[in-house]
């Protein structure tokens, strides 16, 4: 997967994965599975990717296919306490974001899950300058968090994804 920043921060596909029609022709289609699973498909990422950053944007065309809560749409960080992510349905029901340096979690949180079955555009930013947390959806921002103490470069030094994170699953997801 093409790093679109320019950096060379390419991700390389684990498992198996298919092609299918998307947003602009094609799309990438991970199966999903288990936290434990060694056959659900994700994009690797290589290590170091948010050394020195303040801010970060994550995007990305997404069509879920729905079922239990606490699926990662993505997971950037360390381990279990230093971390950053994004889900289409928290336990609470609500699309998730949120970011913790090992000092507890601060979130946003969205009104509903991500619907299922129709491609929808997630944007999540995080500036560390004015402490803002923005969760967008189809290019709006349905909630924004003005008080993120935690900054994007306290999670340097990502060594993996945290797929083996307990009570997480691969989210079967086309992206």
């Amino acid at each position: 997967m093409q790093d679109s920043s320019g950096n060379g921060f390419n991700g390389t596909y684990v498992n198996a994965i298919t092609r299918d029609t998307g947003v602009d022709g094609k799309s990438y289609v991970l199966a999903g599975g288990a936290s434990n699973s060694t056959t659900a498909s994700y994009v690797k990422i290589p290590n170091g990717i948010l050394n020195g950053m303040d801010n970060i944007t994550i995007a990305a065309w997404v069509k879920w296919s729905g079922g239990s809560s606490n699926q990662w749409l993505y997971a950037l960080g360390v381990d279990s306490t230093k971390y950053e992510f994004l889900t289409p349905k928290l336990w609470s029901g609500k699309l998730h974001s949120a970011i913790n340096n090992g000092g507890g979690e601060q979130s946003v949180a969205g009104s509903d899950a991500l619907q299922t079955g129709v491609w929808k555009h997630l944007v999540t930013t995080i500036d560390s300058a004015t402490k803002t947390n923005v969760l967008y959806l189809d290019g709006v921002a349905v909630v924004t968090n003005k008080n993120v103490s935690w900054l994007v470069h306290s999670l340097d030094n990502i060594r993996k994804q945290l797929k083996k994170r307990s009570a997480q699953l691969f989210m079967q997801q086309k992206l």
